[in-house]
C-alpha cells in the first residue's frame, strides 16, 4: 500500500535527483533548467478539504517558504513552469498525479486506474 510517507519520499527523491543534475557541469550556454515545483502528499488535502476549495489556503500554500522549486528561482507559485501535484483518494487507498503546465496553461490528469484512454 502506498502511504503519503512513501509519495513524500519518492518526491524528496525527484527534488534530489533534479538538483544534482542541476550541478553537473554542462556547457557554459545551458539555458537554465525550467523552475519545477513538486508539491508534496499534503498540499491537495490541505487546499480542498472535504472538497471545498478555500483561496487563504491557496494562498498560504503558496507562500515563498512553501515553494520548493527545482531549477531557475521564483517567489510565486505560479512562476513555476510545471507544478506536480500527488493526489490521494482515500476511500480507494489510491493515488493520482496532476501535472500543471503553466507555460501551455494546460492541466494533464495521470490515473492508473481512470477509464476513457486519457492519461
Amino acid at each position: 500500500m502506498l502511504t503519503d510517507n512513501t509519495i513524500n519520499a519518492y518526491v524528496l527523491a525527484l527534488r534530489a535527483r533534479d538538483r544534482m543534475a542541476l550541478q553537473q557541469p554542462g556547457p557554459s550556454n545551458r539555458a537554465p533548467a525550467p523552475p519545477v515545483l513538486y508539491w508534496t502528499s499534503h498540499f491537495y488535502g490541505v487546499l480542498v478539504p472535504d472538497g471545498g476549495y478555500t483561496y487563504a489556503r491557496v494562498l498560504r500554500m503558496g507562500t515563498e517558504d512553501n515553494l520548493h522549486v527545482i531549477g531557475a528561482p521564483v517567489t510565486r507559485m505560479l512562476d513555476a513552469e510545471l507544478l506536480l501535484v500527488p493526489i490521494n483518494f482515500a476511500d480507494l487507498e489510491h493515488w493520482a498525479l496532476a501535472s500543471i503546465d503553466t507555460r501551455q496553461r494546460k492541466i494533464t490528469f495521470y490515473d492508473s486506474i481512470a477509464t476513457g484512454g486519457a492519461p
